[in-house]
């Protein structure tokens, strides 16, 4: 989590780009876009990861 912190805080405050243009997404989400993560959290779903059910 620090090295998130640490590279979220060089992206804002050091380059100068948008808080909310910086997204991080967990090694855990590995198989699906962060496109396809936002549409199934937005239908209220819990998104379904290939692999997760082996």
């Amino acid at each position: 989590a620090g090295m998130v912190r640490a590279v979220r805080r060089n992206l804002v405050r050091d380059r100068g780009i948008d808080r909310k243009s910086v997204t991080f997404t967990g090694y855990w989400r590995r198989g699906a876009s962060d496109d396809d993560l936002l549409a199934e959290t937005l239908a209220g779903g819990t998104p379904h990861l290939p692999g997760a059910d082996d």
